[in-house]
Formats: structure tokens, sequence, C-alpha cells
């Protein structure tokens, strides 16, 4: 029995030993950081008697630290402003922060340095000593800031609608002193000094590093340069700063021209403290307001044409002040409809007090939450100044895990916040492009003009009161999570793939990779539909289908997305690809409720309008999800046929009318893959599922949009717009191709050449990269526009040739070798790359591959792909020059 405690009490009393003597020896408390039992990151904590908090990171990437304090625009003395900025721009204008930016916000400033050893912790330590940069750094800061306040820049929507709110929410102008950059050295020198003891001090900052290095060292030298930093109270200022909006009496209305698509912005200004408890609180009500399915305010304003969606914000203004912001979309219509739009929000946060703050609705987004920390989030980056930010409110040991702590339901609570969301607390604003207004604000030159407020909002019909309701339970949260069992996972449940369909209509696999470990699935579906390119009418209506497609499932799965699931559709010349990623046991009905929405009658129908206007504007170039970069980029397509002319789809788009979009495009042909922990017997169902809802059953006969790909030789293609682009197509799909071509963009990437730019000689550096296309492994170069093809392709050639290829083939066949293996630690299937490798039916041995990798055979690789015959596709007027295009090496292509 004492040989049984011992076993288990030793490691815990030897880890407390090292945690105190880490403490000794850095002067630090070492604090363990609440993280995802599955996060492949390290981390490390350290918290300093002075009252400075460090997150140490360790994860592969360049080094980064990120310096918070807690100081930013509103704490700029009225007769100073732009305080704050001075101070930040006077450190970095010293020569220890010579390497470091500087960034002001409304409550916090931000140091960043990207790369250097451990010597920036000296940095850091001249920034919190409280001691003021020398005359010479203050006046330098002067200088940078005047510059930078005259420099024109790219200013966002988002800045311009925050500083309208700011301009409205301040005291008047008039009552506003000289800029910090105008004020004499000798008098704005005391006030920088007060500033600096006040705010720089290290319990009002937070550090982050992010490195790929050892722990350990940094550790250390963190405590030997930081320890002696002395613990300052903070003092009272006579320069603080005033709470928003103090002087100010609501509701208040505010116009503002920001050359953005419009927006409805209702800021409800709270007397509560930026804790996470207010948050905690706030998180039924957001959830309530931003929820899209049948019944809620956002489906509602969709079908009156009004606005595109709701999101919620909730922002810390000061000390004892905060501000709750419920942002809507608009339309041109809504636009017209603001005081309605208005109306409708507040009589649902009137219903969200009557009926909505239910203890199991709250239960069911705790639960949701905890999974999402467990499973999800720690696959995303690690966004730096974000969880600075957060390491002023929480401890850092809770840095990670608090966004989804919600703890107990606190309905008084709850019900405390919801009476502050009333008019007597709101500003709203209405943003658009266009126009012109009376007043500019001074930081952004945003046209604005306050508008009388509505006090009452205007009677809602009781036929629109009761096409809204709260939602129901959410049946996709699951109640429990569990992996499957191993000794039931019979038949193609080990590693590799196994089939479950082949035949003319279907093909279907089914994989368990060895690598998973936890209860999590995904679902990849390609439909193929028949013939939607025989015109560009046909690919027209192929599209703006798809665009309702994927609303209507915005609407009918925002639950499903709540309870961490997830899907993407993404609309391409033949036919749609869908994707759904979420646990093992949502998998079942997230595909029955995708596939009632594809095959019933349309539901969205009446908004097809709005739907082809959207279409349009993506493929003039706005950002748009759904489209595949095939509509963007010729390169991409050259491989497939045939194809339309962005010319052509739009004329074809404007002449659509709704009776042409009651149908869904004819599916001829299902390729899917179940991957991820769950039983063979359940893909074989997730399968017919698909095969029920999406394969027509009287598809018409007609040839499907081809892809074309290679079969034995490569492709090297031109295309020259602002750029050149030289694209190298490997001449085979396997794992050779695909580590050999990465290898090269690899090698090359970053190179000199040497060139001729007309009769002169000149060197340009080379960006190359691995570029897959159809799913053929390919290598592109980007250089200027003016640089002859020739001439690259001879400088290629010469630099392979040269004799130190081999040492840097060492370090690209190391790094390979280690992406191998670390790819063996996490769930790699959760990404595409096993769906796009068994759409092409190869299963390659990428070891074996980088272990072939030499200078004589990556040089005999090259040579092949380099000895090809150019073709210029930017020369081709239109898509419709590609069928002929095609023909010059047509025989060395096939289609699937």
């Amino acid at each position: 029995m004492r040989e049984l405690i011992g076993r288990f009490l030793q490691p815990l009393l030897w880890g407390v030993w090292l945690a105190l003597w880490a403490g000794l020896a850095t002067g630090a408390q070492l604090v363990k950081v609440v993280h995802s039992e599955f996060d492949p990151r390290e981390y490390r904590a350290l918290r300093f008697a002075s009252g400075l908090e460090v997150l140490l990171i360790r994860e592969q990437g360049p080094e980064r630290w990120v310096l918070s304090v807690a100081a930013g625009r509103r704490d700029d003395p009225a007769h100073t402003p732009d305080l704050s900025r001075l101070a930040a721009l006077s450190f970095t204008s010293s020569p220890e922060l010579r390497y470091w930016g500087a960034e002001v916000g409304e409550s916090y400033t931000y140091f960043e340095r990207t790369g250097g050893g451990i010597e920036p912790a000296a940095a850091v330590a001249a920034i919190l000593r409280g001691d003021a940069p020398a005359p010479k750094n203050i006046a330098e800061g002067q200088q940078r800031l005047a510059t930078l306040m005259r420099s024109p820049r790219q200013v966002s929507a988002s800045e311009r609608r925050d500083d309208v709110l700011r301009t409205v929410a301040s005291k008047p102008v008039a009552a506003l002193g000289p800029s910090a950059s105008l004020v004499q050295l000798e008098h704005v020198k005391p006030e920088l000094e007060a500033f600096i003891r006040e705010f720089y001090t290290p319990n009002h900052a937070r550090l982050v590093v992010r490195t790929s290095a050892s722990l350990d060292r940094l550790e250390k030298h963190l405590g030997d340069v930081l320890a002696d930093l002395g613990k300052v109270e903070k003092s009272s200022s006579e320069n603080a700063a005033a709470i928003p909006w103090q002087d100010q009496e609501f509701p208040v209305a505010v116009d503002a021209i920001t050359d953005a698509p419009p927006e409805l912005q209702f800021s409800f200004f709270l007397p509560e403290a930026a804790t996470p408890d207010t948050r905690k609180g706030l998180a039924l009500i957001s959830y309530l307001l931003q929820h899209q399915g049948p019944g809620s305010l956002a489906a509602l304003l969709a079908d009156l044409g009004w606005a595109l969606g709701i999101q919620t914000q909730w922002y810390a203004k000061g000390e004892n002040a905060s501000e709750y912001r419920v942002t809507i979309a608009l339309t041109d219509l809504g636009l017209k409809a603001h005081e309605q739009i208005g109306a409708l929000l507040m009589y649902q946060l009137e219903q969200i007090r009557l009926h909505g703050l239910e203890s199991w609705r709250y239960q069911e987004l705790a639960r949701s939450a905890r999974y999402d920390f467990t499973y999800h989030q720690w696959r995303n980056p690690r966004d730096l100044r974000r969880l600075v930010t957060r390491m002023h409110a929480v401890d850092v040991e809770r840095v990670l895990s608090s966004p989804y702590e919600l703890g107990d339901f606190k309905e008084k609570r709850n019900r405390e916040l919801l009476a502050q969301l009333r008019v007597e607390n709101l500003a709203v604003m209405r943003s658009y492009r266009g126009g012109d207004l009376d007043a500019r604000t001074l930081d952004t030159r945003t046209p604005y003009q306050l508008r009388e407020a509505l006090e009452i909002y205007p009677d809602i019909k009781l036929s629109v009161k009761r096409k809204l309701t709260l939602p129901e339970a959410n049946n996709f949260v699951p109640q429990r999570l569990a992996m499957k069992e191993s000794q039931l996972l019979a038949g193609g449940g080990g590693a590799g793939v196994s089939v479950l369909a082949d035949t003319d209509k279907v093909r279907a696999w089914y994989s368990r990779p060895e690598s998973t470990r936890m209860p999590l699935a995904s679902v990849y579906l390609r439909l193929i539909y028949n013939g939607p390119n025989a015109s560009a009418d046909s690919a027209a209506r192929a599209l703006v289908w798809s665009r309702l497609y994927a609303d209507a499932l915005n609407n009918a799965l925002f639950d499903a997305r709540m309870a961490g699931a997830d899907y993407r559709v993404q609309a391409h010349p033949l036919g749609l690809d869908v994707q759904v990623t979420g646990y093992n046991s949502q998998m079942g009905l997230m595909l029955n409720r995708m596939g009632q929405i594809y095959s019933d009658a349309w539901p969205l129908l009446q908004n097809w309008e709005s739907a082809r206007d959207r279409v349009l504007q993506a493929l003039a170039g706005a950002a748009d999800g759904l489209l595949h970069p095939i509509y963007y980029d010729p390169l991409l397509q050259w491989h497939y046929r045939p194809a339309w002319s962005g010319d052509s789809l739009r004329q074809a788009l404007v002449a659509l009318d709704a009776q042409s979009l009651k149908t869904a495009p004819p599916v001829g042909r299902v390729e899917a893959l179940m991957v991820g922990d769950m039983y063979r017997q359940e893909a074989q169902r997730l399968e017919a599922l698909a095969e029920h809802y999406f394969l027509s059953d009287n598809a018409p006969e007609a040839q499907p949009a081809g892809l074309v790909v290679g079969d034995q030789s490569g492709l090297l293609a031109v295309a020259r717009d602002q750029r050149l682009r030289v694209y190298l197509q490997a001449p085979g799909d396997g794992e050779r191709d695909r580590v050999f071509t990465l290898a090269l963009a690899r090698l090359l990437d970053g190179e000199l050449l040497s060139v001729e730019s007309g009769s002169e000689r000149s060197s340009v550096a080379l960006q190359a990269h691995y570029y897959p296309i159809a799913g053929r492994p390919g290598l592109i170069f980007t250089l200027a526009p003016d640089v002859e093809v020739e001439d690259v392709l001879k400088a290629v050639q010469s630099r392979l040739d040269e004799p130190d290829i081999g040492g840097q083939l060492q370090g690209i066949k190391a790094s390979l070798g280690r992406s191998l293996e670390g790819r063996q630690s996490v769930d790699t299937w959760l990404d595409e790359s096993l769906w796009r490798s068994v759409r092409q039916a190869y299963r390659g041995d990428e070891r074996t591959a980088v272990a072939a990798l030499n200078s004589a055979s990556i040089e005999r690789f090259a040579k092949r792909l380099i000895g090809q015959k150019a073709i210029d596709i930017s020369t081709m007027p239109s898509f419709e020059a590609y069928g002929e295009a095609h023909k010059i090496i047509e025989a060395g292509y096939r289609l699937p």
C-alpha cells in the first residue's frame, strides 16, 4: 500500500517542488493554464509580484511578442487629446523599441514585435518602469504623430462608425484642446510623464509571447529581466477620462456615410463594469437575438427583404461603462424601413423578457460551449492580441477557457441586464453609401448628422407579431459525447479507406483513420449536375440556386452551428460541394435537414432577385465564400469545360426569372466520403441518405461539366495581367508528384534570379508556391509583368544546376519529415486532404516519396516540367475560346 501511495504522490510532490523552484529562480509564480487536452501547443504562465502577468505559447511559426497597456484614447485628457498615441510613438522612437510597432485603441495600447530572440524582454522592461522617454524621443514622437494625422490612409467602415459614435459621445469640439502633436515640448513633457506614471506600470500591463523554442530558457530570461519591476498602485489622476455619454441625453439617432453596405446599429450603453459576469449575463440574450431559424427576427427581416443578418457584440467602455451593440446588415429596402426594424427589435427584446429567459436554454449554451472548448476552438489560430486583451479581465490561468465558462443560470442577473436594453440607453446609427451630411468627424473625416430619435417606436401589426416565435430545444446539442468502441469497428474501421458504393451514379468511401482521438466526424459530398454548363443560362441558374440553398441552410442549421457542427457549400462548374463536420452523433440529423431543404419546394424563392444580385456582386469581385475560385482565376478556368465568360454569365443572370428556379438542378452523380469516429454501418446509412435526397430519380440524360485532368503529360500555362504567372502542372497525381512539386516550391521561393529585362540583365525575386489545381499537384511562379517566360525557365534551370542544392534539400526533407510526424498526432482527416486523395484514387506513400528526394531526382523532375510547350492562356479572349485551345493538348487529357 505504501508503495502504491508513493507511486502516485512522488510525481505530484516532484511537480510542486519544480514549480516552487521555478518561482524562486524567476521571481515569478508559475501558473498552470487551463486548456483543451487535445491542444498540441505548450502553455506556461507567469505572475510577477509587480502585478505583471505573462503568457508563453510554444508552437511553430515566427516568434511574436504582444504587450498590452491598459491605456487608450478614452484615457486622453480633454485638454490634450492624442496623448495616448504620443506616449506609444515616443516609446517606439527609442533605440530599445526600434523593431516594435505600436497601435492605440479606445481602451488599450498594443506594442508588437515579430522575430528576434529573447532580447525583446529588455524593451518590455523599458516600457513598464514608468519612466518617460527622453525629450528627443518625445519630439520625434510628436513629428510621427503629426505625420500620421496628415497622411491619407484607408479607413474601414467599422472605424468610421466607431469614430462617429465617439464623436457624438464626446464633449463639444470647442472644449477640446490642441492635439498632443501640436503642444510645445516643454508643456507636453510634464503631461506625458504624468500619463506614463499613471498607466505604464506592470500591474496595468499584460504580455503574450509565442515562440517555437523551448520555454525554459525564455522563462528564465524573463524572470531575470522583469523580476525587479516594482509594484505600483494606481493613483487618481486629474486627467481621468469622462464616462462615455455622461453629458448626452438618450435616445440618440445619427446617420453616417461609410461607403459600405448599409447597416443599422443599436448601441445600448450600460453602467456595467467590463467583467466576465456581464458577458455571461448577455450570452442567452445574444443567442435569442441572433437566431436565424424559423420564427426568428433575422428570418422575418429576411422574408420582408429588409435585412441579411443580425450580429451582437459587447464592448468595455470604461471602468464603469460598457456597450451592448446589435448590428443589422440591411438591404436597400431595409434602409428605408429602419424605424419598423427598430420597432421589431424592441418587441423581440420584450418577448425575450416575457418568455425567453429559461434555464434550459442557458444550459444548452453552456454545454455547447464546454464541447467547443474541448474539441473545436483550439484548432483556430491563436489571436495574440485578443488573448492579451482578455488577460486584463480574467486571471491568466483562465485566459483560454473563460469565454466558454458560462456557469449556472442566474435569472435575476439576466433580467437586470435585459432591463437596461431600453430606449433610454440607446444610440441608433444608420450608415450607408453615398450622399453628404452636414458635419464631419475630426479623426476619419466621416460625414455624419444627428437626427430626431424615436422615443416610442411604431406599433407592429398582429399578423407580423405572430410570425415571431422563440426557438424550441436545440436537438443538435449532444447530451453526451463518447468515442465508438474499437472492438465494434469492423469492416474497414481501422486505418485505410474502404468502398461503400461504386456505380455509375454513386461513388462512396468510408474511413476511420488511426489518428482519430475525438468523437468527431465529417461527411464530404460532391453533387455532380447534369449539364449545368451546357449553356450560360443553365450555368447562371445553377449559381443562383446554389446561393438560395446556402441562404436556406444558414436559417435551418443555425442551431447546428451553435451546437458545434459546421458546414460549407461551394459552387463550381461541376455542381456543388458540401462539407459537414461535427460530433459523430450529429451527422445523421445534419444530413437529413440538408437533404430535406434540397428536395422540398423552395422556401426562399421570393428572395431570388436578392440572391441573383449577390451572385452578380461576387462575379464582379466581391468576396463570397460560395463561389469557387475558378470564377476569378483564368488558370483554374482552363481545367473545366465547357466554361463561360463573366460577361456571358452576367447577361444570363440579368435575364433569369423566378420560374426557371423552381426546381433544383438535377444531380446525375453523387460522390461521398464518410470519415471519422463512426461505425461502418452508420456510414452506410449516411450514404443512403445522400443518395435518397440528392440523386435525381429521373435526371435527363446529359453530359455533366467536364473537369480536364492530365494523364501522363503535364501542363505549362502562362497568364499575364497585373503580373506574370507561370503555372507548371505535375505530370502525374501520385504522392511522388505532390512531394517533389512541394519541395521545388520551397527550394525556389525567394530566390534571386538573373533575367533579361529589355536590353539589360537584372535580378528578380521569385515567388514560388505549391498550387494544386483540379486534384493535380502544381507549382506557380509569380513575377513582374515585363519578365519573359523563357528567361524565368532558364534561370530556374541554372539555379537547379548549382552545387548547394543538395544541402538545401536535406533541410527541406527534414521539414517534410517533421510535418508527416506531426500529422500523426492530430486529426488531419478534418481537413480536405483525404477527400481530395480518395477522389483521385491514389494512396501514395509520402515517406517513400520524401526519401527519394535528392539533387539528381528533383532536377530530372524539374526538367520534365520546364521542358513543356508554354500555352499563353491570357491571350484567349473568352471562355468560349478554351474549347478550341484544348485541342492543342487533347491527346494528353482525359475526363474522369
